[in-house]
């Protein structure tokens, strides 16, 4: 006889599951539809002026958020009485509004003083909006409060919506402002709905003075570390708008979006791992958790960077264009470069936030992007575009490493059997595909899926298994 609290949760199981793998399937297709129809109606040119200013005010929400949504999962988690809640809502909501307003007005400053940014002022004041709901998204309260479902619900409903318009609206060179406003300026709209929610459930207050300035003492650590991350990420782009052509600009952020529709499948996996994490009270228990993490991270993503080498010039085709035919190959790069990044968001950030070192992950980011800079400079002068990813990829293996060896002082050295056979696994992928004759693009990826997954099978089952196993144990706890 089963329970009714077990239908409950095998009810949960399967909505949760589901929503999850709808959202995921928008999430990987609508922003590829989005860079097509965008390339196409822009030109290069164009494309790469509405990307830059989206990265402009992409790069300035750091500067917002400033770590008081990490703070506010920590404290809502805790919290029973919905009166206290509401107060740290209204606190974050606040500071937030305040940052954004700075940012706002330092944007405008700098647009200002350098003349290279005159043609962004306009897009990046329109999406200003942004800027400010993102003061309000209430992100943290549904994840504190364990209903991220309805987060999911309102990313599916507005995305859509923004694809609809796009699709409606954009057809020429003309029609830039309304590809920036409706492929970013529906993110917006959905921090607003969850601030909407959020009010709906909680009386929320206005903080006092002492109460903002110390949860702004309290969140400037992880402000910090969240602005050194995004520096790092960004350092390289922001060199070749100075130092390149508007056209060299535009092929590079382009191939960059494809990349970052890629780079949402770390974070969403990581945190899957990240909330059983944070619960972790021993070393035994944090380590499984950190191994857990990267390898079911390099078990997604190591097939799709062996791939890309093989396929980049397909998709760039496909999304893109002929005309960005040349720079395939930093596709390639920057999507190797993620398997780095798994390193710094696994065994540095995460490990190391728990433990409460994020000082010493601000250090190390502060010694190592000075470095950066100047590796990026001398990079893209002699390299231009290549030279911009290999600044990227070098970077992160620095950052990476430091930071996962940093990581070993409070997480137990363990065995690589798993990411022996996700290494083998690739490595036989990439022998396969490199011997076999160029198929079509579809054909090319199932090919080099089935030949991975084979070998996994052969080698280690237990780890798929093993994965899946953790997979809907976390899905069902949600």
């Amino acid at each position: 006889m089963v329970s009714e609290s077990e239908n409950i949760n095998k009810s949960r199981l399967r909505f949760n599951l589901t929503l999850t793998i709808v959202s995921e399937v928008l999430n990987k297709i609508i922003p590829f539809i989005i860079i097509y129809v965008g390339q196409r109606a822009l030109g290069v040119e164009g494309f790469g002026v509405a990307n830059f200013s989206i990265y402009m005010v992409d790069a300035a929400l750091p500067f917002i958020a400033f770590g008081y949504s990490t703070l506010g999962i920590l404290k809502i988690g805790k919290l029973t009485d919905p009166q206290q809640i509401g107060k740290m809502i209204g606190q974050v909501s606040f500071v937030r509004l305040v940052h954004a307003l700075m940012v706002i007005v330092a944007l405008n400053v700098i647009m200002s003083v350098y003349p290279g940014y005159a043609e962004y002022r306009v897009l990046v004041n329109v999406l200003g909006f942004t800027l400010f709901t993102a003061a309000l998204e209430s992100v943290y309260v549904l994840s504190g409060t364990q209903r991220l479902d309805v987060y999911i619900i309102f990313s599916i409903i507005f995305k859509v919506i923004s694809l609809i318009c796009i699709l409606t609206f954009v057809e020429t060179p003309d029609d830039l402002l309304l590809y920036v406003l409706f492929s970013y300026g529906f993110n917006g709209l959905i921090g607003l709905a969850t601030f909407l929610y959020a009010k709906s459930k909680y009386h929320i207050s206005l903080p006092n003075r002492a109460d903002a300035i110390h949860l702004f003492k309290k969140a400037l650590p992880f402000g910090v570390c969240s602005i050194l991350l995004m520096v790092s990420d960004r350092l390289e782009l922001f060199v070749i708008e100075i130092m390149t052509d508007p056209l060299s600009l535009g092929y590079y952020t382009g191939v960059l979006r494809v990349q970052q529709s890629i780079l949402p499948l770390i974070a969403a996996i990581g945190s899957i791992f990240f909330s059983e994490m944070v619960s972790s009270d021993s070393r035994k228990s944090l380590t499984t958790h950190a191994r857990l993490t990267v390898t079911a991270i390099y078990f997604v993503l190591f097939p799709v960077a062996v791939g890309i080498w093989f396929t980049s010039d397909q998709i760039i085709e496909l999304l893109l264009g002929q005309s960005y035919h040349g720079v395939s190959t930093v596709l390639s790069m920057l999507v190797s470069g993620m398997l780095f990044h798994t390193l710094i968001i696994t065994f540095g950030y995460q490990v190391l936030l728990i433990k409460g070192r994020i000082k010493l992950i601000n250090i190390v980011l502060l010694a190592i992007i000075p470095l950066q800079l100047l590796l990026s400079i001398f990079l893209v002068k002699n390299y231009s575009l290549l030279g911009g990813a290999t600044s990227v990829i070098i970077a992160k293996v620095f950052i990476g490493g430091v930071l996962s060896w940093l990581s070993f002082k409070y997480i137990d050295r363990f065995k690589l059997n798993d990411l022996v056979s996700i290494l083998v696994a690739g490595v036989v992928m990439f022998l396969a595909l490199s011997v076999l004759p160029r198929f079509e693009l579809v054909l090319e990826v199932l090919v080099g899926g089935v030949c991975y997954l084979s070998v996994i099978a052969l080698l280690n089952r237990e780890l798929v298994v093993k994965l899946l196993e953790r997979f809907t144990r976390v899905f069902s706890q949600r």
